[in-house]
């Protein structure tokens, strides 16, 4: 009977030390910076005020842009694409009636999409 009731002690003891130490072993694997990057980036492209002057092709953006806005707004067209002062990019989309703006930062990575009105197409926006 003690060898049992033994059993069950060490049982408990070993799902206890289990789920206290599996968190801990998780988290040690993804450093604190690569969970913040996406994050500190569009902190960091809120702080500049960015003006979007420099109106270009679709040849002139990177194929990942490309790709990521085609895979994801599928039905969408790039009506204007601006470069942003610091070199980021807002590609406005259109799909019927809707439109839509995609942000993307430097280093061509989806930052986020605002819905735009009729009047707002135009080039100046400083993210704020």
């Amino acid at each position: 009977m003690k060898m049992i009731q033994r059993n069950k002690y060490w049982k408990k003891c070993l799902t206890l030390v289990s789920v206290l130490i599996f968190p801990v072993l998780v988290f040690a694997q993804y450093p604190q910076e690569q969970r913040y990057t996406v994050v500190q980036t569009v902190q960091e492209h809120e702080e500049e005020k960015i003006s979007y002057d420099d109106e270009i092709t679709v040849r002139e953006l990177p194929d990942s842009i490309i790709n990521s806005y085609e895979s994801t707004y599928a039905g969408y067209q790039a009506k204007k694409i601006y470069r942003g002062s610091n070199g980021s990019y807002k590609i406005v989309l259109e799909k019927e009636d809707e439109k839509i703006a995609a942000y993307y930062d430097t280093e061509n990575r989806f930052l986020k999409i605002e819905e735009v009105k009729d009047d707002e197409i135009n080039i100046n926006d400083d993210w704020r």
